[in-house]
């Protein structure tokens, strides 16, 4: 589940409705969520979704709780904690709730028979999670924010981010 900005090339900025270029998508974090954890039961993450699929607090990691990445970073954000300060100071413009650049949440089921690992063979989601983050950092290391699986020396790691928080 990346999380991606939008690069355009073009003096104009796409409309809604108008699809990026694939050249013009930056990664900025790369994770999975897999429907059964490590101790083969269905993971919490997927919970929700199973008991009551109209819920909408929650989907994979990307929920609003403080053990989520939407929740983990608005607590960064209002200063109750800083788990997702790089995030915040990378994405949004200091103190404020506007983000620096055009941003998307993009999800995509995973089928190893259907689709191919990164490097053209059947790769199943643990797989193919840490090849995904490794070619990302090496083709956008300024700017993907994986913490984990990343390099010591990755620009996530070692440069200083800050973020004013906001005022609830």
């Amino acid at each position: 589940m990346p999380i991606a900005t939008n690069r355009h090339r073009s003096r104009r900025p796409p409309t809604e409705s108008e699809e990026p270029e694939p050249a013009d998508v930056i990664p900025r974090y790369l994770g999975k969520a897999e429907a059964y954890g490590k101790k083969n039961e269905l993971s919490a993450n997927f919970e929700e979704i199973a008991f009551d699929r109209n819920r909408t607090g929650s989907f994979a990691r990307w929920g609003d709780g403080d053990y989520w990445h939407i929740g983990e970073l608005s607590n960064t954000m209002f200063g109750r904690d800083d788990l997702k300060l790089a995030w915040a100071s990378e994405l949004f413009e200091s103190g404020t709730r506007r983000l620096k650049e055009q941003t998307y949440l993009w999800i995509r089921a995973w089928d190893p028979a259907t689709y191919q690992g990164p490097y053209g063979y059947e790769a199943y989601l643990a797989e193919a999670e840490p090849l995904l983050i490794g070619l990302a950092q090496d083709a956008y290391p300024s700017k993907l924010l994986n913490y984990s699986g990343a390099p010591d020396d990755a620009p996530v790691k070692t440069r200083e981010h800050h973020f004013e928080s906001l005022a609830e």
